[in-house]
């Protein structure tokens, strides 16, 4: 899958493209590790929290770069992205605190 990314990226510069894989697929050290090896590529790496495998505190910046929680309303998430009223996004290192949140139709 890395290698035909790559491929499709190099012949379609102008383009973004989304990936969507299997959550082993999908941490640092599967797909985009092999797009790293491959290429200078920038890539972030959004993961759904699956408790007693995918937690805040189990996880570090080596395995994702977000982690997709579902928290309660009123929980206090600095520095996350709010997606709906109970599901947000939370920066996994410092590095990325200072992103933007980005919304559907570009909306910040």
């Amino acid at each position: 899958m890395a290698w035909h990314l790559v491929r499709f990226l190099k012949a379609n510069p102008e383009h973004t493209v989304v990936v969507l894989a299997g959550n082993g697929h999908a941490w640092k050290r599967g797909i985009p590790e092999q797009i790293r090896r491959q290429s200078s590529y920038a890539y972030r790496v959004i993961l759904p929290e699956e408790p007693g495998r995918l937690e805040r505190g189990s996880v570090s910046a080596d395995d994702l770069d977000y982690l997709w929680l579902k928290r309660e309303v009123s929980e206090d998430l600095r520095g996350s992205c709010r997606l709906s009223s109970s599901w947000v996004i939370q920066p996994v290192s410092l590095d990325h605190q200072t992103e933007k949140c980005f919304q559907p139709h570009g909306r910040p």
